[in-house]
């Protein structure tokens, strides 16, 4: 049964005795099956229109600065409703919430099929912004609803399910765009990629997901919300873990937005005949280490004392499997470095999500999460662009800049393990182990 109010974990057992296993959780809670079979049909649904759109970029400018502004946008109109689909998932139901965003997504994405030409460009940027601004609204309510619908001993291999779900789904959903794009076209795509979002609001909407909402405040919805984004922020910086966790993985998206956007650019160097089917090779091979990185660091990373280090560490991890992929000859034997970077970065992922939904009260964690993804698509905007923008204006080339961004991710992992020394409850770690 699902816990009513998730807030912080006090329960008195070890780590092995506390998680149950993944066909475990499935078997025992139906709750959290459905829920899962609409996080994987939603997020196939995001990432399978990504090469569709990449390639009718491409087809009507024949320009990398504007895929890397594509891939920009996707980041910012992710990020910028953040503070306010955070407060939406603290002060209204996450289930309608979820319900909605997915409807409007299926809309969006049939509207796709009207861009043509370059003249149409406008029109493209406009449709991708309200996409991603769509999913912006889904993830927060998304992610502070989970504890609510697990028990104690459930949410860490529920947060690996979901990362790994996640990967498969980037990785499989943009892999199987690509070929449904390079055989039957970009509108075929889209026409697909709508039906998908509108599978997973039926899904959801036959899922019970308790809540606890903040007391109500007399006065509008946009005071009220201001009010909440203010509180929020406040309440983060207050708490000093909370604070630091918030940029664990916006720190990785520094030099990791780069990456993925120099990527794509390689996915055309690999010998793959299909521009589109390249793409999602290279996007398979990120998602596979996206994936089983979490169920790794599920097995490994048991004593939870060294998580706050081994977030930095395996930002820095990620970086020096990119060097060296950097460095060596591009073939389909050297898309497994891009596989052991992605584990160590979806290990990042998962330990800070779990550090933070026991430590984040119920009533707090849309807010916290929203703050979380906010940081983190800002900076994989910023970096994109500019990895966009060097090799466009040919300040580097495609070879130099991996190593550049590589060589910054490997640094900046090192300053944040650094930084994550102090500020942590120790007292919370005894009361979990």
């Amino acid at each position: 049964m699902a816990r009513e109010n998730a807030q912080v974990s006090t329960n008195s057992y070890t780590l092995d005795e506390l998680e149950v296993g993944f066909f475990e959780l499935f078997r025992t809670n139906p709750t959290y099956l459905r829920f899962w079979l609409s996080f994987l049909i939603s997020n196939g649904g995001t990432w399978f229109n990504t090469i569709a759109i990449f390639v009718l970029v491409i087809e009507i400018t024949g320009s990398e600065l504007a895929l890397g502004a594509i891939l920009a946008l996707r980041m910012l109109s992710f990020a910028i409703p953040q503070p306010f689909t955070g407060m939406l998932a603290d002060m209204y139901n996450r289930k309608k919430i979820m319900i909605i965003a997915n409807i409007l997504s299926s809309i969006v994405a049939l509207c796709l099929i009207f861009v043509d030409n370059s003249d149409d460009l406008l029109l493209l940027y406009f449709l991708v912004f309200l996409l991603m601004a769509l999913h912006a609204l889904e993830v927060p309510a998304s992610r502070a609803a989970l504890p609510n619908i697990v028990k104690e001993n459930e949410l860490l291999t529920a947060n690996a399910i979901d990362t790994a779900t996640w990967s498969a789904m980037l990785g499989f959903g943009c892999a199987i765009g690509g070929f449904v794009t390079a055989k039957y076209g970009v509108d075929v795509a889209f026409i697909v990629d709508s039906i998908t979002f509108l599978f997973a609001a039926f899904i959801i909407s036959t899922i019970d997901i308790p809540q606890k909402y903040n007391e109500e405040r007399q006065g509008s919805i946009i005071k009220k919300g201001i009010s909440d984004i203010i509180s929020g922020w406040k309440y983060i910086v207050k708490k000093k873990d909370v604070f630091k966790l918030v940029f664990a993985k916006s720190v990785w998206t520094i030099g990791g937005g780069g990456l993925i956007f120099l990527i794509v650019l390689v996915g055309d160097e690999i010998g793959v005949e299909d521009f589109a089917v390249g793409i999602g090779v290279m996007f398979l091979a990120r998602a596979i280490g996206v994936g089983i990185g979490p169920l790794i660091s599920r097995s490994l990373f048991k004593d939870r004392s060294k998580w706050k280090y081994l977030i930095g560490l395996l930002i820095s991890v990620s970086g020096l499997f990119y060097l060296i992929f950097g460095l060596v000859q591009w073939t389909f034997l050297s898309i497994s470095l891009i596989i052991f970077s992605h584990a160590a970065s979806g290990s990042n992922w998962v330990l800070s999500n779990v550090m933070l939904q026991e430590r984040v009260p119920d009533e707090w964690r849309g807010r916290v999460f929203a703050s979380d993804l906010l940081l983190m698509a800002m900076f994989n905007a910023i970096s994109a662009f500019l990895a966009s923008l060097a090799v466009d204006q040919n300040f580097l080339s495609l070879r130099d800049a991996i190593l550049v961004f590589a060589t910054s991710q490997i640094l900046i992992g090192l300053l944040f393990t650094l930084w994550m020394r102090n500020g942590f409850d120790e007292t919370f770690l005894s009361n979990s182990n």
